[in-house]
Order: C-alpha cells, then structure tokens, then sequence
C-alpha cells in the first residue's frame, strides 16, 4: 500500500478543535462589524503561516493566504469534489499511470508573467525533489514534463488514488520560476491567485493583508477587493468579532452568544473527530491490544453522549467511526455499534486474559487538558491503569511515531476518502504508525488504486469503513462541530465536505 505520508495535517486539526473546546460563553456585544458592501473581509485565524514558499505550505488556516497567492491546478469545491482550476481540464490513461492536464490560456503572475506548463513543472519539480511538508504529495510522480505551453504530463510509478486531492491543494501550486527559488519567496511569493499580499500593512505572524488583482482570471469567485487574516487567540477572537476588527470567526460553545440581526452563524457539524487511536493493532509494545476483545472493550468504556455532552457542551455528536460523514468511507448503520456497557467490557477483557486489566504509558500532548481525566477514568473502569507522559507540543509528530505508545489520543480533521485513507491506514500515516496491516483489508485498499468506477470504488469504501469498526482498530468517541460566527453581510458557503480553507468560500449577503 503505498500512499503519501501526511504529517503535514498534524497541526490543521488540533487547533481548530481546541478553539472548539476553549471557546467561552462571553456575551457578544451588539455593536459588531460588517463587511463593507463586499468591498473587504477579515477573518481570525489560529496561527500565521511558518513560510509561503511551495515547498512548506501547510493544510491548516494559513491556507486562507497561501490560496489568496497561488493558483493551484484543481480545486475542492464546498462539496469536496475535484473541479478544474488552473487547469480546464485533465485525464487518466486506462491504467491511471499518466496524468495530462491542460492549463487554462491568458493567466498571468502578479508580477506580469506568463502563467504556462514549464511553470508548473518547475514548481512540480521544487515540491517533489525537496524535503519539505508536501513532498511525499508527489511521491508517486516519477517525472513532469510539459509537451507545449498549455500541456502538463504527470507519469506516475504508481497509481496514487489522492493526487487529484493532492493538486487542488499545497502540492499543486504554480510559482513564478523566476522567483520560485529566491528568498523572498518565503515572505513575499509571486504566484497566479486572485490576490497579492500587502507588504505595506502585513506583519508577519500577527496581520496578513491581501489586495485582489484586477486582472485574476477568475476574479467573480472572490468578491472582496481586500481580505485580512488577522492570527488571534479563541478569546482574542470573540473579542474582535464584537469590536468589528474582524467579520468572520470559528467559534464553538461560545457561538450562541452572538445575536441576530447583527451576526448571523454557520454550522459546520463534524469538522473533527477526536479518536483513541489504538495503534498498535498487533501488540507490539502492548500485547493486550493485538486481542480484538481487548479493542473491543476499549470502545464500550467510554459514555460517548455524555462526553459530547459534558466536554463539548452539544457542540458535536458521538461516534463510532473516524471518518467523514459525509464521506463514502462512512457508513451509516455503525453508527451505534458500539454502545458504553461497562459490564460488557469487563467480560472481554476476561475472556480476551486480562481479568485484572493491565497498564500502559499514553502521550499527554497540549491539547488534552478537558479530555485526558474523563479518558483515563473510563479505561480505569474497566481495568486499564494509564501511566501519562507529558510531551510538548513540539514534540507532538516525534511522539506519535515513535512507536513508544500503543494508543493515543487526536483530533483528526475530516476529509475526502482517499485523504482519510491516506492518514488512517497507509504505511507511513500518521495514525497509523505501526504500519498495521490485514490480510482482509489489503485487497479492498488495492482496489482504491485500479478502481476508476466511482460506484464500484464507493462499495470498496464502504467495506473498508465497516473493516474498521468490525476489528475495533480504534475507538472514535465523537465529532466536534465549529460555527462560523459572521458579522451581518457575511455568508460562508462551505459545508464540512472539506476542511481546506480559502477566500473562495466566503461570500457576500443578498
């Protein structure tokens, strides 16, 4: 199974599930701010970008400026669905090993240039041939060529069932090759999107301001001339939503504070989920967990409702699976299969040799401070005695693949199905960093490669979603919604289907 390692997504996640989990109740006052008929938007977001040069893009909010920048090929559209961009139109040969796509005629750089295939090679070529957050993206291409100016040939070692994924997003960036290894790059990238950055008025991890090009190709999918990326925390946040400093937040508990006529709100239900990623699936480093009946009494320990109740306040739902739902890897008649049943749990932990329970280490990481207690209480209640070791954020990806832990606990953002296959299950993901393997599952993830039926690869998704929650390989406990707070003029068109983040998805009221 070979498919791109996402450790790029770790932090996309986690940050906006904890805005989610911080958010406080504080009144919104009635003074508000609203979008200057169309004219400029700002919009809060976690934390600023480490770099805007193609190679250290990142998935998380920061994308909100990167896309402003950069053209990308293809585009995710609010239904998480592949739609041309850059590119009017591309094609598969029969065994899905080369890729031709054509680019639009007429795009230009900020800077005035061209916008042609060697552009896009060359940025393909940057991203693909050096270390950097989106290079295992491109793992697949073994080369890029560009036949004429408006022709771009990807051949692939492999088939790769996320690369149409891969190139609406980071990896299919398009840069100035004049530019593209300068480094200015990083701070100020010349690139073909619909906006430039101000330098003027942007300070780098605190304000980003970005002005639209007069001349974008596609100017009418972006209606704001100006747009803002201001990097607040969740109480900075709701504090420039009610002073008008900002027009757009994601907000969690604290959303329902925030009053009509002056604010409208958007629901975006299951953005995340936060999983006990059982791990080490074979025993490994904790042999309990190789048992099935062990895995499965994990998942009837916890009282799902009652953590969405108490920890999330309602905002979220429970679960017993990890992926999407609105994606095909979910399937609906799971979604209660396993219910909290103490006593159940127990009588398999007996059955499974563990009368008694056992222990084990679990990572402390910076983001578990509500969840970790109510964890560790219901694994006790069952007989499994957590030893918790802190680890700092920055230490977060090490300690995941260390295979020092046989389980752990993140907030995965949802996604499309062959991203979320991507994380969960190939060698190399991040969730699943024992490289776990089955010989029942193997096929079904063959199949996600040489499959071009989309109703034929939808039934495959299904059987993988239902593979997951019959072998217990982890215990989902619930999804975690967000709200987008607008100021009265906003609207955000997005639905959940995908958590990529862009101007594009903003619109203007009436």
């Amino acid at each position: 199974m070979r498919i791109r390692s996402p450790h790029s997504r770790l932090f996309a996640t986690s940050l906006t599930a904890i805005a989610v989990l911080a958010a406080t109740t504080s009144c919104a006052g009635s003074s508000g701010g609203s979008a200057s008929s169309g004219k400029s938007l700002a919009v809060s977001i976690a934390a600023g970008p480490a770099g805007l040069d193609p190679v250290h893009l990142t998935s998380d909010q920061t994308s909100y400026i990167w896309s402003s920048l950069y053209d990308t090929l293809l585009y995710l559209d609010n239904q998480g669905k592949v739609q041309p961009n850059a590119a009017s139109s591309w094609t598969y040969t029969d065994d899905a090993r080369t890729l031709t796509l054509k680019l639009r005629k007429g795009m230009t750089f900020s800077n005035g240039h061209a916008v042609n295939a060697t552009a896009v090679v060359d940025t393909l070529n940057l991203i693909r041939t050096t270390p950097g957050n989106n290079q295992q993206a491109l793992a697949a291409v073994s080369k890029a060529a560009a036949p004429d100016a408006l022709t771009i040939v990807l051949h692939l070692s492999h088939p790769d069932p996320n690369l149409l994924n891969s190139l609406s997003t980071m990896a299919g960036v398009i840069g100035d090759p004049a530019t593209l290894t300068k480094g200015s790059t990083a701070t100020d990238p010349v690139g073909s999107g619909p906006y430039t950055l101000d330098k003027a008025t942007t300070v780098a991890g605190t304000t980003y301001v970005l002005k639209r090009r007069a001349d974008y190709w596609n100017a009418k999918a972006y209606p704001y001339q100006t747009f803002t990326a201001r990097v607040l925390t969740p109480t900075a946040s709701i504090n420039a939503l009610r002073s008008g400093e900002v027009q757009a937040s994601i907000q969690g508990m604290g959303a329902s504070a925030f009053k009509a006529p002056t604010y409208t709100t958007k629901l975006i239900p299951a953005s995340s989920v936060g999983t006990l990623v059982i791990g080490d699936r074979k025993g490994g480093v904790v042999p309990a967990l190789g048992n099935l009946k062990v895995r499965q009494a994990i998942n009837m320990a916890f009282d799902r409702p009652g953590m969405v109740k108490a920890l999330l306040q309602g905002a979220g739902a429970a679960t017993d699976e990890v992926f999407n739902p609105q994606g095909p890897l979910y399937v609906p008649s799971l979604a209660q299969k396993y219910t909290h049943d103490i006593a159940k749990a127990k009588s398999l932990m007996a059955e499974a040799g563990y009368p008694h329970g056992f222990t084990l280490k679990m990572p402390s990481f910076y983001y578990m401070a509500n969840v970790q207690p109510t964890i560790g209480q219901a694994l006790s209640d069952i007989g499994i005695k957590v030893d918790w070791v802190t680890v700092p954020m920055s230490g977060t990806p090490s300690a995941i693949l260390s295979k020092k832990y046989g389980m752990f606990f993140y907030f995965n953002s949802v996604d499309t199905a062959p991203a979320e296959i991507n994380i969960n299950l190939s060698k190399g993901g991040l969730l699943n960093p024992f490289d776990s393997t089955d010989p029942a599952l193997t096929p079904l993830l063959d199949k996600v490669y040489s499959e071009t039926d989309q109703s034929k690869l939808d039934a495959v998704y299904q059987q993988i979603g239902t593979f997951m929650a019959d072998n217990a390989w982890d215990a989902p406990l619930f999804q975690v919604n967000v709200n987008w707070v607008l100021a009265k003029g906003v609207t955000f068109l997005g639905t959940g289907a995908t958590q990529f983040n862009s101007v594009r998805q903003f619109g203007v009221a009436g």
